[in-house]
């Protein structure tokens, strides 16, 4: 029988979690089905695929072994912000800012609000997790095209039993 990663568990619960930002509730914008685990650069995209997310789990992951033959996550199990680092890069793009007000920087602000409060509605991605924290954001535009993006790091933290009879990765 062939064992289901929960960090491929955690991926898919981000991906239906992040579903839920549909400009409804405490959700300003609609993401609809623009929710990519691949990178597509905003100059390739078309219209209809803004407002979007994509998600990224790239970076090097750091194990620390428990005493049960188990892992968790992270250099020390006890720190929810050293874990398994994922980010979700969002961009929206507005038809025109050419007034003062700031319109492209708003909707940013809308997108990583949207993202933080889907994103710790459930810290347990699913019951796969222990927790979710969020540990940077930023957020950059280009205004000649009148897109912008915010790229957001959240720490997760699992342990998992790899020599278990029924083994977990």
């Amino acid at each position: 029988m062939a064992v289901t990663s929960k960090e491929e568990s955690i991926l898919a619960n981000i991906a239906t979690t992040l579903a839920n930002v549909n400009g409804t509730g405490n959700y300003n914008l609609n993401l609809g089905s623009n929710i990519w685990r691949k990178f597509i650069h905003y100059g390739d995209m078309s219209s209809s695929d803004f407002p979007c997310v994509m998600i990224f789990d790239e970076d090097d992951v750091l194990y620390n072994p428990m005493t049960n033959v188990g892992y968790t996550t992270g250099r020390d199990p006890n720190n929810v912000v050293d874990g398994w680092i994922v980010a979700l890069l969002g961009h929206v793009k507005v038809g025109s800012d050419s007034g003062r007000e700031g319109l492209l920087q708003k909707e940013l602000i809308k997108l990583r609000s949207d993202l933080i409060i889907a994103m710790l509605a459930d810290q347990t991605r699913g019951g796969h997790a222990l927790t979710t924290t969020l540990v940077a954001s930023t957020k950059r535009v280009d205004w000649k095209k009148s897109v912008g993006g915010v790229v957001l790091s959240f720490a997760i933290k699992y342990d998992f039993f790899p020599t278990a009879s029924s083994p977990s990765t």
